[in-house]
């Protein structure tokens, strides 16, 4: 009788699965296909789609694939654009060296920080995030941004 293990509980659930289940990303579902009741399925009409997508039109779960792609594109061009302002001034220090007759090293200072920032900085940014959180880092990296812009 001892060698009789009980049930496990649905909160042992993990427990169940073999250890390639347990090793692979996203969700198992295992749905009948012809009792699914509400649960929308994909286009293939065997995959539970997870998370269920609302009816409202505006739900981005309902967008066209163009309109994703779009939105995408747009917000993506917005995240390049703040590295782009902040390196051009480099092309620019060469004539201002002559103009103010300082050394091209000394006007460089100006640059270094900036330009070693756009390329380490968002190691830094993702593990900060990752420990505070983005909302924490953004707010505390704008106050910062905004009281050395002055």
């Amino acid at each position: 009788m001892d060698d009789i293990k009980p049930k496990q509980s649905i909160d042992e659930g993990d427990a169940a699965l073999s250890s390639d289940l347990k090793d692979s990303e996203g969700y198992i579902a295992q749905v009948d296909t012809e009792h699914h009741g509400n649960l929308k399925l994909a286009k293939d009409r065997h995959t539970v789609l997870i998370p269920q997508p609302s009816d409202d039109i505006r739900d981005p779960l309902n967008w066209s694939p163009v309109k994703k792609h779009v939105i995408l594109f747009i917000i993506s061009f917005a995240a390049f654009l703040p590295d782009y302002g902040s390196a051009v001034g480099a092309v620019t220090l060469i004539p201002q060296a002559t103009q103010w007759n300082m050394s091209q090293d000394t006007v460089n200072h100006s640059q270094v920080g900036n330009v070693f920032m756009l390329g380490a900085g968002g190691i830094f940014v993702v593990a900060l995030s990752a420990w505070a959180g983005r909302l924490p880092v953004l707010f505390y990296f704008l106050v910062i941004a905004s009281a050395t812009a002055a």
